[in-house]
Order: structure tokens, then sequence, then C-alpha cells
């Protein structure tokens, strides 16, 4: 429909418009071309925001509809090559938005880590104790304030990607040899013991245990 508008409004002269889809890895690139011009566009996956098959003209023209534009295969007649787009468009963006994703929690965990490993040496420079005394704590802050227990926040285990459900245990820094720690895993809040030779930023390969049983309270 756009490339007989387009022929139309030109009186010929842009001819038929052509499109070319190319599906990649980490992008999907549309390539316009007819007699007077030619335009090529790139989008992540993960920005293609809502994938939808639209209807036109009562019913009779299809088109697959995402933040980067309108597809609109065989003039709008090949339902089928439409459903077959929306479907891999739509399949991809989720694939590629979960690692996406995947990569920016590992990205957010190198830095805190690195964080962690700065504050422990401004600590060592400027001799103060972390974690404080209960004294310093009540000298600061007042009665009754108790001091923090170290490392306890449970840490967030990443997947290993290759399907054995392995999952990434990094160790952030102030974790001692032996200490257990909580891990956040898809089915839960679990315990690691950390290795003898634990050091800050390491990472192990943990299997989270198995989900609950339905109707089995959990803690």
């Amino acid at each position: 429909m756009e490339s007989c508008c387009l022929c139309f409004f030109s009186l010929g002269l842009a001819g038929c418009n052509t499109t070319h889809l190319h599906l990649g890895e980490e992008e999907v690139t549309t390539t316009n071309k007819n007699f007077c011009s030619t335009s090529t566009a790139r989008m992540p996956y993960a920005q293609l925001g809502s994938v939808d098959v639209e209807t036109l003209c009562c019913g009779n023209c299809f088109s697959v509809g995402t933040n980067g534009g309108t597809i609109m295969p065989g003039f709008g007649c090949g339902k089928q090559e439409v459903d077959g787009i929306a479907e891999e468009l739509q399949k991809r963006k989720v694939t590629r938005g979960n690692i996406a994703q995947v990569q920016m929690q590992e990205n957010l965990m190198i830095e805190i880590i690195k964080l962690s490993v700065q504050m422990d040496q401004l600590a060592k420079k400027e001799g103060v104790k972390y974690p404080p005394t209960q004294q310093t704590m009540e000298e600061v802050f007042g009665q009754g304030v108790q001091a923090p227990l170290g490392w306890n926040l449970p840490i967030t285990a990443l997947p290993q990607g290759d399907g054995s459900g392995a999952l990434q245990v990094m160790f952030p820094p102030g974790v001692s040899p032996g200490q257990s720690v909580l891990v956040q895993g898809p089915n839960g809040i679990f315990s690691v013991q950390a290795p003898m030779e634990v050091t800050p930023g390491m990472v192990i390969m943990v299997q989270p245990p198995p989900p609950p049983m339905p109707g089995t309270p959990t803690v």
C-alpha cells in the first residue's frame, strides 16, 4: 500500500518501493529502496516495543506494527507471512531483552563490587573499622542502636545461560572462608557456603534447590 501511494504521488518517478527485512543477531534492519532514494533503519530487538499484527481495509490487509515502524509484506495480503514475521520478532525481542537484562545485572554487580573494594581501601586508610563496634554505634547514633552484622543481604544469582540450570554466585567483599551467605535464586532464597579460597568478586557455579511443592509453606 505504501509502495502504491509513493508511486502515485510521485507520478511514477519513484517506481515501486521495496522493503528488505533482515533479522540479525542483535537488531532488525529494514532497507527501503525506490528509484529516487534508499534508506536503512536499524533497531535493537529490546527496543521494538509491542509487536502487533494490525488489520487494515476491513480485514483484507495485514501488517506488523512495532515502535520501529510498520512492516507490510506482499502489499499486506499475506496473513500467514505477517503472522510469521510477528512471531519471530516477538521471540527475538523477548530473548534478546532477557539477555540484555542479565548483562545489565552483571555490570551492576561488578560496579558494586568495585565500589565495595574502594570503600574497604578507604576505610583501612582512614582507620575506620567496619562493621563498627556496638560501643561506636551507641556513641554516634544513641543508645539501643544495633551494629550491622556485616554482609547479611541475599546475593542475586545470575543464570548460566547454557540451559543447565546452574547459577553464577559472585561473593562480595567481607565474606569469610566457609561462611554461609544467602543467595536469591529463581525459586527463592537459599544458602551457599563460601569456599576456603574465597576472594572479593570470586564467582562460583551452584545448582539451585528445586522449587517447593504446591501447598508447601515458604519462609
